[in-house]
């Protein structure tokens, strides 16, 4: 949740709220919204919006994602936010998706000349190509932490097997969804000279593991490079404990001890994909892209 006021394209924020509530959670064996994920979202929502509350905000909105645009039940749970909650979400479609992350990246981190910003979710991966600040290519990949963990991984610490098959996966739905995409586009070849850019979760609470903080301080997150001769380092470490002793570790979000490793290897394929040898953090993403195109009537 984020809640900040918007003067001239700037976004202040007030207050921001990060829950992993894993509305996806068993998708892979139903194709559905659970009972029990459902339930635990619209709590944090309800809560999210008590927060709020004491601000007063003039405008409210909120937005699904992959779960919500995959799952057949999906509408049934937006018509529950809405008679329990009143908020109204929209469920926008994957381009949309990578296009918000994007601007909000483009928001807080300036003259990040040609880049590729990459956001790694829980069902989905967004990838956009920026070349100033025009949109030469975005990609939505059917790809994420949560998914790939479900799908992969069943034992704690997870087994080397079970690691070598996630990692087979990863890379050839990464190689298969993006094929040749970023070489068609000149200036974004493996030998030129772009900036790989995340946001999100795993790639944040990376940059909070490296940097072994307790608190969560944007300030510490936004620009922070991750070398991922370092990301390996830690993904071994990280994948020989199990989720307990994982979930320990400073700056380890909570929530994610587990589906924090096939974040990892989902990232460190991206950077090799892009060959890139590090990830420039933003700790703006989908959040303030949202509250940017709603000013700007841009919103889908």
């Amino acid at each position: 949740m984020l809640l900040a006021d918007l003067e001239n394209g700037e976004i202040r924020p007030l207050l921001k709220r990060r829950l992993t509530t894993r509305l996806g959670e068993g998708m892979k064996s139903s194709n559905l919204l659970g009972r029990v994920q459902m339930d635990r979202t619209i709590s944090g929502i309800k809560s999210f919006i008590d927060d709020a509350e004491r601000f007063k905000p003039g405008r409210r909105i909120a937005i699904g994602t992959h779960a919500l645009r995959k799952a057949p039940n999906g509408p049934d749970f937006v018509s529950r936010v809405r008679e329990e909650t009143g908020m109204e979400i929209r469920v926008i479609p994957g381009d949309v998706e990578a296009k918000l992350s994007a601007a909000g990246v483009l928001s807080c981190i300036r003259n990040v000349g040609k880049s590729v910003i990459i956001d790694i979710g829980g069902g989905s991966t967004e990838v956009v190509a920026f070349d100033g600040r025009e949109v030469r290519a975005e990609e939505s990949i059917s790809l994420g932490a949560l998914m790939i963990h479900e799908e992969f991984i069943h034992s704690d610490p997870p087994r080397k097997a079970e690691l070598e098959e996630a990692g087979r996966k990863i890379k050839t739905v990464i190689e298969r969804s993006l094929g040749n995409l970023l070489e068609k586009i000149p200036g974004f070849s493996k030998a030129e000279n772009f900036k790989l850019v995340g946001t999100a979760g795993t790639i944040t609470t990376c940059a909070m593991l490296l940097k072994g903080l307790k608190e969560y301080d944007p300030s510490m997150i936004n620009g922070a490079i991750l070398a991922r001769v370092r990301l390996e380092v830690m993904l071994e470490k990280l994948a020989g404990l199990t989720s307990e002793r994982r979930r320990a570790f400073p700056g380890m979000d909570p929530g994610r001890e587990d589906i924090i490793i096939p974040g990892i290897m989902i990232l460190m394929e991206l950077m090799d994909f892009t060959g890139r040898d590090d990830i420039t953090v933003s700790d703006s993403g989908i959040l303030e892209g949202a509250i940017l195109r709603f000013q700007n009537a841009q919103f889908a």
